[in-house]
Protein backbone atom coordinates (compact mmCIF):
# COMPACT_ATOMS: atom_id res chain seq x y z
CA UNK A 1 0.00 0.00 0.00
CA UNK A 2 1.50 3.32 -1.11
CA UNK A 3 1.88 6.34 1.23
CA UNK A 4 -0.75 8.16 -0.85
CA UNK A 5 -3.23 5.33 -0.35
CA UNK A 6 -2.43 5.31 3.36
CA UNK A 7 -3.06 9.02 3.55
CA UNK A 8 -6.39 8.65 1.73
CA UNK A 9 -7.50 5.88 4.07
CA UNK A 10 -6.34 7.92 7.06
CA UNK A 11 -8.27 10.94 5.85
CA UNK A 12 -11.38 8.87 5.32
CA UNK A 13 -10.82 7.38 8.75
CA UNK A 14 -10.71 10.85 10.24
CA UNK A 15 -14.08 11.65 8.67
CA UNK A 16 -15.56 8.37 9.92
CA UNK A 17 -14.23 8.85 13.44
CA UNK A 18 -15.45 12.44 13.65
CA UNK A 19 -18.88 11.40 12.34
CA UNK A 20 -19.13 8.56 14.85
CA UNK A 21 -18.04 10.86 17.64
CA UNK A 22 -20.87 13.24 16.80
CA UNK A 23 -23.27 10.33 17.25
CA UNK A 24 -21.47 9.27 20.42
CA UNK A 25 -21.62 12.81 21.80
CA UNK A 26 -25.35 12.85 21.18
CA UNK A 27 -25.70 9.55 23.03
CA UNK A 28 -23.62 10.87 25.92
CA UNK A 29 -25.70 14.04 26.02
CA UNK A 30 -28.90 11.98 26.10
CA UNK A 31 -27.41 9.89 28.89
CA UNK A 32 -26.36 12.93 30.89
CA UNK A 33 -29.79 14.53 30.56
CA UNK A 34 -31.78 11.38 31.29
CA UNK A 35 -29.71 9.99 34.14
CA UNK A 36 -29.32 13.39 35.80
CA UNK A 37 -33.09 13.54 36.11
CA UNK A 38 -33.42 9.96 37.36
CA UNK A 39 -30.51 9.89 39.82
CA UNK A 40 -29.31 12.14 42.64
CA UNK A 41 -26.00 14.00 43.02
CA UNK A 42 -25.05 11.47 45.74
CA UNK A 43 -25.47 8.58 43.26
CA UNK A 44 -23.06 10.20 40.83
CA UNK A 45 -20.71 11.07 43.67
CA UNK A 46 -20.48 7.47 44.91
CA UNK A 47 -19.60 6.12 41.47
CA UNK A 48 -17.16 8.99 40.89
CA UNK A 49 -15.32 7.97 44.06
CA UNK A 50 -14.58 4.56 42.54
CA UNK A 51 -14.02 6.03 39.06
CA UNK A 52 -10.87 7.71 40.37
CA UNK A 53 -9.38 4.28 41.03
CA UNK A 54 -10.77 2.82 37.81
CA UNK A 55 -8.89 5.54 35.94
CA UNK A 56 -5.72 4.57 37.79
CA UNK A 57 -6.31 0.92 36.93
CA UNK A 58 -6.79 1.83 33.26
CA UNK A 59 -3.42 3.55 33.21
CA UNK A 60 -1.72 0.55 34.81
CA UNK A 61 -3.59 -1.82 32.50
CA UNK A 62 -2.66 0.23 29.46
CA UNK A 63 0.81 1.35 30.54
CA UNK A 64 1.48 2.84 27.13
CA UNK A 65 1.50 -0.50 25.28
CA UNK A 66 -1.40 0.26 22.89
CA UNK A 67 0.11 3.63 21.98
CA UNK A 68 3.55 2.09 21.46
CA UNK A 69 2.00 -0.58 19.21
CA UNK A 70 -0.03 1.98 17.30
CA UNK A 71 2.90 4.26 16.50
CA UNK A 72 5.33 1.43 15.64
CA UNK A 73 6.38 1.49 11.98
CA UNK A 74 6.14 -2.32 11.83
CA UNK A 75 4.39 -4.76 14.17
CA UNK A 76 4.56 -8.52 13.66
CA UNK A 77 1.73 -10.85 14.59
CA UNK A 78 3.82 -12.35 17.38
CA UNK A 79 4.62 -8.94 18.81
CA UNK A 80 0.92 -8.10 18.73
CA UNK A 81 0.09 -11.37 20.52
CA UNK A 82 2.72 -10.75 23.19
CA UNK A 83 1.32 -7.29 23.82
CA UNK A 84 -2.20 -8.74 23.98
CA UNK A 85 -1.22 -11.11 26.78
CA UNK A 86 0.66 -8.37 28.61
CA UNK A 87 -2.34 -6.02 28.51
CA UNK A 88 -4.67 -8.83 29.56
CA UNK A 89 -2.44 -9.76 32.50
CA UNK A 90 -2.19 -6.13 33.57
CA UNK A 91 -5.97 -5.78 33.32
CA UNK A 92 -6.53 -8.88 35.46
CA UNK A 93 -4.00 -7.66 38.02
CA UNK A 94 -5.63 -4.24 38.21
CA UNK A 95 -9.10 -5.75 38.62
CA UNK A 96 -7.90 -8.03 41.41
CA UNK A 97 -6.11 -5.24 43.29
CA UNK A 98 -9.09 -2.89 43.07
CA UNK A 99 -11.57 -5.56 44.17
CA UNK A 100 -9.49 -6.56 47.19
CA UNK A 101 -8.92 -2.88 48.09
CA UNK A 102 -12.65 -2.16 48.35
CA UNK A 103 -12.68 -2.14 52.19
CA UNK A 104 -9.86 0.41 52.29
CA UNK A 105 -11.63 2.62 49.73
CA UNK A 106 -14.86 2.45 51.72
CA UNK A 107 -13.03 3.42 54.92
CA UNK A 108 -11.17 6.29 53.23
CA UNK A 109 -14.39 7.86 51.94
CA UNK A 110 -16.56 6.74 54.82
CA UNK A 111 -19.08 5.14 52.40
CA UNK A 112 -19.98 1.45 53.06
CA UNK A 113 -21.75 1.19 49.69
CA UNK A 114 -18.33 1.18 48.00
CA UNK A 115 -17.70 -2.31 49.37
CA UNK A 116 -19.91 -3.64 46.56
CA UNK A 117 -19.47 -0.92 43.94
CA UNK A 118 -15.66 -1.15 43.71
CA UNK A 119 -15.45 -4.93 42.96
CA UNK A 120 -18.25 -4.66 40.38
CA UNK A 121 -16.58 -1.81 38.53
CA UNK A 122 -13.19 -3.57 38.75
CA UNK A 123 -14.39 -6.05 36.11
CA UNK A 124 -14.11 -3.30 33.49
CA UNK A 125 -10.32 -3.32 33.92
CA UNK A 126 -10.14 -6.95 32.79
CA UNK A 127 -12.48 -6.31 29.87
CA UNK A 128 -10.53 -3.27 28.70
CA UNK A 129 -7.26 -5.19 29.03
CA UNK A 130 -8.56 -7.89 26.70
CA UNK A 131 -9.81 -5.26 24.24
CA UNK A 132 -6.77 -2.95 24.11
CA UNK A 133 -4.68 -4.71 21.45
CA UNK A 134 -7.78 -5.71 19.48
CA UNK A 135 -8.42 -1.99 19.02
CA UNK A 136 -4.80 -1.44 18.00
CA UNK A 137 -5.00 -4.11 15.30
CA UNK A 138 -8.19 -2.62 13.87
CA UNK A 139 -6.62 0.84 13.87
CA UNK A 140 -3.39 -0.34 12.22
CA UNK A 141 -5.46 -1.97 9.51
CA UNK A 142 -7.31 1.35 9.20
CA UNK A 143 -10.68 -0.29 9.79
CA UNK A 144 -12.05 2.94 11.13
CA UNK A 145 -15.62 2.11 10.21
CA UNK A 146 -15.49 -0.90 12.52
CA UNK A 147 -13.93 1.14 15.33
CA UNK A 148 -16.53 3.86 14.96
CA UNK A 149 -19.52 1.54 14.63
CA UNK A 150 -18.61 -0.72 17.55
CA UNK A 151 -17.94 2.27 19.77
CA UNK A 152 -21.38 3.74 19.06
CA UNK A 153 -23.08 0.35 19.44
CA UNK A 154 -21.41 -0.34 22.80
CA UNK A 155 -22.29 3.10 24.14
CA UNK A 156 -25.88 2.65 23.01
CA UNK A 157 -26.23 -0.71 24.75
CA UNK A 158 -24.69 0.67 27.93
CA UNK A 159 -27.04 3.65 27.91
CA UNK A 160 -30.15 1.50 27.38
CA UNK A 161 -29.14 -0.81 30.23
CA UNK A 162 -28.36 2.11 32.53
CA UNK A 163 -31.64 3.95 31.94
CA UNK A 164 -33.57 0.71 32.41
CA UNK A 165 -31.98 0.11 35.81
CA UNK A 166 -32.45 3.75 36.84
CA UNK A 167 -36.16 3.71 35.90
CA UNK A 168 -36.84 0.77 38.22
CA UNK A 169 -35.08 2.54 41.09
CA UNK A 170 -31.62 0.99 40.85
CA UNK A 171 -29.90 4.19 41.98
CA UNK A 172 -26.14 4.27 41.56
CA UNK A 173 -26.17 0.70 40.21
CA UNK A 174 -27.51 2.15 36.97
CA UNK A 175 -24.16 3.90 36.45
CA UNK A 176 -22.23 0.73 37.31
CA UNK A 177 -24.28 -1.34 34.85
CA UNK A 178 -23.71 1.25 32.13
CA UNK A 179 -19.93 0.89 32.35
CA UNK A 180 -20.02 -2.92 32.53
CA UNK A 181 -22.37 -3.40 29.58
CA UNK A 182 -20.51 -0.90 27.39
CA UNK A 183 -17.11 -2.50 28.14
CA UNK A 184 -18.32 -6.05 27.54
CA UNK A 185 -20.13 -5.13 24.32
CA UNK A 186 -17.10 -3.30 22.95
CA UNK A 187 -14.82 -6.30 23.56
CA UNK A 188 -17.18 -8.83 21.96
CA UNK A 189 -18.04 -6.72 18.91
CA UNK A 190 -14.45 -5.76 18.09
CA UNK A 191 -13.17 -9.31 18.61
CA UNK A 192 -15.79 -10.58 16.16
CA UNK A 193 -14.84 -8.04 13.50
CA UNK A 194 -11.10 -8.63 13.94
CA UNK A 195 -11.60 -12.37 13.45
CA UNK A 196 -8.11 -13.25 14.64
CA UNK A 197 -7.01 -15.10 17.76
CA UNK A 198 -3.70 -14.28 19.44
CA UNK A 199 -0.93 -16.87 19.44
CA UNK A 200 0.74 -17.97 22.64
CA UNK A 201 3.43 -15.58 23.93
CA UNK A 202 7.02 -16.15 22.84
CA UNK A 203 10.34 -14.67 23.79
CA UNK A 204 12.80 -13.04 21.37
CA UNK A 205 10.04 -11.64 19.17
CA UNK A 206 11.35 -8.07 19.35
CA UNK A 207 8.72 -7.02 21.88
CA UNK A 208 11.14 -5.55 24.41
CA UNK A 209 11.67 -2.16 22.65
CA UNK A 210 7.89 -1.74 22.43
CA UNK A 211 7.53 -2.51 26.13
CA UNK A 212 10.27 -0.01 27.02
CA UNK A 213 8.68 2.71 24.88
CA UNK A 214 5.26 1.82 26.28
CA UNK A 215 6.56 1.96 29.85
CA UNK A 216 7.88 5.48 29.30
CA UNK A 217 4.51 6.53 27.90
CA UNK A 218 2.81 4.66 30.72
CA UNK A 219 4.68 6.54 33.41
CA UNK A 220 3.83 9.79 31.64
CA UNK A 221 0.16 8.75 31.52
CA UNK A 222 0.32 7.84 35.20
CA UNK A 223 1.42 11.37 35.99
CA UNK A 224 -1.38 12.70 33.80
CA UNK A 225 -3.82 10.52 35.73
CA UNK A 226 -2.66 12.01 39.01
CA UNK A 227 -3.16 15.50 37.65
CA UNK A 228 -6.58 14.73 36.11
CA UNK A 229 -8.00 12.96 39.16
CA UNK A 230 -6.54 14.91 42.07
CA UNK A 231 -9.61 17.16 42.05
CA UNK A 232 -12.13 14.32 42.41
CA UNK A 233 -10.08 12.60 45.09
CA UNK A 234 -9.64 15.74 47.19
CA UNK A 235 -13.30 16.80 46.83
CA UNK A 236 -14.56 13.30 47.64
CA UNK A 237 -12.47 12.96 50.77
CA UNK A 238 -12.98 16.50 52.05
CA UNK A 239 -16.46 17.49 50.90
CA UNK A 240 -18.32 14.17 50.48
CA UNK A 241 -20.43 12.50 47.75
CA UNK A 242 -22.96 15.31 47.23
CA UNK A 243 -20.33 17.97 46.47
CA UNK A 244 -18.43 15.45 44.36
CA UNK A 245 -21.67 14.69 42.52
CA UNK A 246 -22.08 18.34 41.52
CA UNK A 247 -18.45 18.49 40.46
CA UNK A 248 -18.65 15.17 38.62
CA UNK A 249 -21.66 16.26 36.54
CA UNK A 250 -19.87 19.48 35.58
CA UNK A 251 -16.70 17.56 34.78
CA UNK A 252 -18.59 14.95 32.73
CA UNK A 253 -20.24 17.68 30.66
CA UNK A 254 -16.89 19.40 30.20
CA UNK A 255 -15.27 16.10 29.15
CA UNK A 256 -17.83 15.13 26.49
CA UNK A 257 -16.39 17.24 23.62
CA UNK A 258 -12.80 16.71 24.75
CA UNK A 259 -12.91 12.96 25.26
CA UNK A 260 -15.33 12.31 22.44
CA UNK A 261 -13.21 13.98 19.79
CA UNK A 262 -9.59 14.03 20.93
CA UNK A 263 -9.22 10.51 22.31
CA UNK A 264 -10.80 8.97 19.22
CA UNK A 265 -8.70 11.01 16.80
CA UNK A 266 -5.53 9.49 18.31
CA UNK A 267 -6.40 6.36 16.32
CA UNK A 268 -6.30 8.44 13.14
CA UNK A 269 -3.73 11.18 13.69
CA UNK A 270 -0.77 8.96 14.59
CA UNK A 271 -1.06 6.60 11.58
CA UNK A 272 -1.63 9.57 9.25
CA UNK A 273 1.41 11.42 10.62
CA UNK A 274 3.46 8.24 10.24
CA UNK A 275 2.43 7.92 6.60
CA UNK A 276 3.18 11.60 6.00
CA UNK A 277 6.67 11.36 7.51
CA UNK A 278 7.32 8.22 5.46
CA UNK A 279 6.51 10.30 2.38
CA UNK A 280 9.07 12.92 3.43
CA UNK A 281 6.86 15.48 5.16
CA UNK A 282 7.66 16.86 8.60
CA UNK A 283 5.34 15.97 11.47
CA UNK A 284 5.25 19.59 12.61
CA UNK A 285 3.70 20.69 9.29
CA UNK A 286 0.88 18.17 9.54
CA UNK A 287 0.21 18.78 13.22
CA UNK A 288 0.11 22.56 12.78
CA UNK A 289 -2.98 22.25 10.59
CA UNK A 290 -4.49 19.70 12.97
CA UNK A 291 -3.92 21.95 15.99
CA UNK A 292 -5.58 25.04 14.53
CA UNK A 293 -8.54 23.08 13.16
CA UNK A 294 -9.21 21.29 16.44
CA UNK A 295 -8.43 24.31 18.59
CA UNK A 296 -10.69 26.57 16.56
CA UNK A 297 -13.58 24.08 16.77
CA UNK A 298 -13.23 23.06 20.42
CA UNK A 299 -12.62 26.57 21.74
CA UNK A 300 -15.75 27.73 19.93
CA UNK A 301 -17.75 24.86 21.43
CA UNK A 302 -16.53 25.56 24.96
CA UNK A 303 -17.13 29.27 24.49
CA UNK A 304 -20.81 28.72 23.65
CA UNK A 305 -21.19 26.20 26.47
CA UNK A 306 -19.62 28.52 29.04
CA UNK A 307 -21.68 31.59 28.11
CA UNK A 308 -24.91 29.59 28.01
CA UNK A 309 -24.29 27.42 31.08
CA UNK A 310 -26.49 29.41 33.47
CA UNK A 311 -29.63 28.55 31.49
CA UNK A 312 -28.59 25.41 29.59
CA UNK A 313 -27.65 23.29 32.64
CA UNK A 314 -30.93 23.88 34.57
CA UNK A 315 -32.90 23.32 31.37
CA UNK A 316 -31.07 20.14 30.42
CA UNK A 317 -30.24 18.54 33.77
CA UNK A 318 -32.87 20.07 36.02
CA UNK A 319 -32.98 22.81 38.63
CA UNK A 320 -31.29 20.59 41.23
CA UNK A 321 -27.97 20.97 39.36
CA UNK A 322 -27.63 24.76 39.72
CA UNK A 323 -24.49 24.32 41.83
CA UNK A 324 -22.72 22.74 38.84
CA UNK A 325 -22.97 25.90 36.71
CA UNK A 326 -19.94 27.91 37.96
CA UNK A 327 -17.86 24.72 38.19
CA UNK A 328 -18.62 23.92 34.56
CA UNK A 329 -17.84 27.45 33.36
CA UNK A 330 -14.41 27.36 35.00
CA UNK A 331 -13.65 23.91 33.56
CA UNK A 332 -14.48 25.15 30.05
CA UNK A 333 -11.19 27.08 30.19
CA UNK A 334 -9.31 23.81 30.60
CA UNK A 335 -11.41 22.36 27.79
CA UNK A 336 -10.19 25.01 25.37
CA UNK A 337 -6.59 24.31 26.38
CA UNK A 338 -7.05 20.55 25.96
CA UNK A 339 -7.17 20.62 22.16
CA UNK A 340 -3.77 22.28 22.03
CA UNK A 341 -2.16 20.16 24.73
CA UNK A 342 -3.44 16.98 23.07
CA UNK A 343 -1.85 17.97 19.76
CA UNK A 344 1.40 18.51 21.62
CA UNK A 345 1.10 15.00 23.07
CA UNK A 346 0.64 13.61 19.55
CA UNK A 347 3.78 15.48 18.52
CA UNK A 348 5.86 13.85 21.26
CA UNK A 349 4.59 10.40 20.25
CA UNK A 350 4.98 11.01 16.50
CA UNK A 351 8.53 12.29 17.01
CA UNK A 352 9.35 9.17 19.11
CA UNK A 353 10.16 11.27 22.18
CA UNK A 354 8.43 9.19 24.86
CA UNK A 355 11.38 9.60 27.24
CA UNK A 356 11.27 13.38 26.86
CA UNK A 357 7.51 13.32 27.40
CA UNK A 358 8.00 11.44 30.66
CA UNK A 359 10.55 13.96 31.93
CA UNK A 360 8.23 16.79 30.95
CA UNK A 361 5.34 15.25 32.88
CA UNK A 362 7.57 14.95 35.93
CA UNK A 363 7.62 18.76 35.88
CA UNK A 364 4.17 19.80 34.64
CA UNK A 365 1.84 17.29 36.26
CA UNK A 366 2.95 18.02 39.85
CA UNK A 367 2.23 21.69 39.07
CA UNK A 368 -1.38 20.80 38.22
CA UNK A 369 -1.75 18.62 41.32
CA UNK A 370 -0.42 21.37 43.59
CA UNK A 371 -2.70 23.89 41.92
CA UNK A 372 -5.74 21.64 42.46
CA UNK A 373 -4.90 20.87 46.09
CA UNK A 374 -4.41 24.56 46.88
CA UNK A 375 -7.60 25.54 45.07
CA UNK A 376 -9.65 22.84 46.79
CA UNK A 377 -8.96 24.47 50.14
CA UNK A 378 -11.37 27.20 49.02
CA UNK A 379 -14.14 24.82 47.97
CA UNK A 380 -15.30 22.86 44.94
CA UNK A 381 -15.09 25.85 42.60
CA UNK A 382 -11.57 26.47 43.86
CA UNK A 383 -10.59 22.95 42.78
CA UNK A 384 -11.93 23.68 39.28
CA UNK A 385 -9.97 26.93 39.16
CA UNK A 386 -6.82 25.11 40.24
CA UNK A 387 -7.28 22.48 37.53
CA UNK A 388 -7.73 25.10 34.82
CA UNK A 389 -4.81 27.24 36.01
CA UNK A 390 -2.55 24.19 36.06
CA UNK A 391 -3.54 23.32 32.48
CA UNK A 392 -2.89 26.89 31.30
CA UNK A 393 0.59 27.00 32.86
CA UNK A 394 1.65 23.51 31.74
CA UNK A 395 0.93 23.73 28.03
CA UNK A 396 3.46 26.49 27.06
CA UNK A 397 6.12 24.62 29.03
CA UNK A 398 5.51 21.48 26.95
CA UNK A 399 5.73 23.44 23.69
CA UNK A 400 9.05 25.00 24.69
CA UNK A 401 10.49 21.57 25.54
CA UNK A 402 9.33 20.15 22.22
CA UNK A 403 10.71 23.06 20.21
CA UNK A 404 14.08 22.93 21.95
CA UNK A 405 14.51 19.17 21.61
CA UNK A 406 12.95 18.48 18.21
CA UNK A 407 12.10 21.40 15.91
CA UNK A 408 11.99 25.12 16.65
CA UNK A 409 8.96 25.46 14.37
CA UNK A 410 6.84 23.95 17.14
CA UNK A 411 7.03 27.39 18.77
CA UNK A 412 4.57 28.52 16.10
CA UNK A 413 1.97 26.44 17.96
CA UNK A 414 2.01 29.12 20.65
CA UNK A 415 1.09 31.93 18.26
CA UNK A 416 -1.81 30.18 16.54
CA UNK A 417 -3.19 28.83 19.82
CA UNK A 418 -2.75 32.21 21.52
CA UNK A 419 -4.86 33.86 18.85
CA UNK A 420 -7.67 31.31 19.23
CA UNK A 421 -7.65 31.57 23.03
CA UNK A 422 -7.66 35.38 22.91
CA UNK A 423 -10.63 35.23 20.56
CA UNK A 424 -12.33 32.91 23.04
CA UNK A 425 -11.86 35.43 25.84
CA UNK A 426 -13.24 38.20 23.62
CA UNK A 427 -16.22 36.03 22.72
CA UNK A 428 -16.95 35.23 26.37
CA UNK A 429 -16.80 38.90 27.35
CA UNK A 430 -19.14 39.82 24.50
CA UNK A 431 -21.54 37.01 25.41
CA UNK A 432 -21.67 37.97 29.08
CA UNK A 433 -22.25 41.60 28.17
CA UNK A 434 -25.07 40.69 25.79
CA UNK A 435 -26.58 38.37 28.41
CA UNK A 436 -26.61 41.16 30.98
CA UNK A 437 -28.23 43.63 28.59
CA UNK A 438 -30.85 41.06 27.55
CA UNK A 439 -31.46 39.67 31.05
CA UNK A 440 -35.20 40.33 30.90
CA UNK A 441 -35.83 38.73 27.49
CA UNK A 442 -36.31 35.12 28.61
CA UNK A 443 -35.29 32.79 25.78
CA UNK A 444 -34.11 35.82 23.84
CA UNK A 445 -31.32 36.21 26.38
CA UNK A 446 -29.81 32.86 25.40
CA UNK A 447 -30.01 33.67 21.71
CA UNK A 448 -28.41 37.09 22.24
CA UNK A 449 -25.62 35.55 24.31
CA UNK A 450 -24.81 32.88 21.72
CA UNK A 451 -24.94 35.33 18.81
CA UNK A 452 -22.67 37.87 20.52
CA UNK A 453 -20.18 35.21 21.60
CA UNK A 454 -19.93 33.59 18.18
CA UNK A 455 -19.70 36.92 16.35
CA UNK A 456 -16.95 38.32 18.56
CA UNK A 457 -15.06 35.02 18.43
CA UNK A 458 -15.07 34.81 14.64
CA UNK A 459 -14.35 38.51 14.06
CA UNK A 460 -11.36 38.47 16.42
CA UNK A 461 -9.81 35.62 14.44
CA UNK A 462 -10.70 36.88 10.98
CA UNK A 463 -9.22 40.36 11.41
CA UNK A 464 -5.76 38.86 12.03
CA UNK A 465 -3.85 37.47 9.00
CA UNK A 466 -2.68 34.46 11.01
CA UNK A 467 -6.30 33.66 11.83
CA UNK A 468 -7.44 33.93 8.22
CA UNK A 469 -4.65 31.64 7.11
CA UNK A 470 -5.53 29.18 9.85
CA UNK A 471 -9.18 29.11 8.76
CA UNK A 472 -8.16 28.57 5.14
CA UNK A 473 -5.95 25.71 6.28
CA UNK A 474 -8.82 24.21 8.28
CA UNK A 475 -11.11 24.45 5.24
CA UNK A 476 -8.45 22.79 3.06
CA UNK A 477 -8.08 20.03 5.63
CA UNK A 478 -11.85 19.45 5.69
CA UNK A 479 -12.02 19.38 1.88
CA UNK A 480 -9.09 17.00 1.80
CA UNK A 481 -10.88 14.63 4.15
CA UNK A 482 -14.01 14.66 1.97
CA UNK A 483 -12.13 14.37 -1.35
CA UNK A 484 -9.88 11.56 -0.22
CA UNK A 485 -12.80 9.72 1.30
CA UNK A 486 -14.67 9.89 -2.05
CA UNK A 487 -11.61 8.71 -3.97
CA UNK A 488 -11.13 5.78 -1.64
CA UNK A 489 -14.79 4.78 -1.92
CA UNK A 490 -14.43 4.97 -5.72
CA UNK A 491 -11.36 2.72 -5.62
CA UNK A 492 -13.15 0.22 -3.39
CA UNK A 493 -16.22 0.19 -5.68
Amino acid sequence: MTPDTLARRGARGGALVVSSQIVKLLLQAIGVVTLSRLLSPADFGLVAMVAVFIALGEILRDFGLPTAALQARELSRQQSSNLFWLNSLLGLSGATILATSAPLIAIMYGEPALLAVAPAMAVTLLLSGLQAQVQVQLARRMRYGVLAGTDVAAQSLGLVASVSVAVVGGGYWALVIQVLVASFSLLVLRAIFLGQSPSWPRRNAGTRPLVVSGAQLGFAMLLSYAADNADSLVIGVRWGPVSLGYYNRAFQLFAIPKAGILSALTQVVLPVVNSATSAGRAAVDVLMRVQFSLGFALTGIYLLLATGADWVIPLVLGAQWQNSIPIFQVLCVAGAISSFSNTTYWAFVAEHKSGLLLRLHLVTKPLIIISVVVGAQFGVIGAAVGYSVGAIVSWPISISWLARAVDSRYLNFLWSAGLVLFAGVAGFAAGETAGFLARDLGWGRGMATAAASATAYLLTIIVVPLGREGIRGAVRLARELVTRGRRLRGEQN
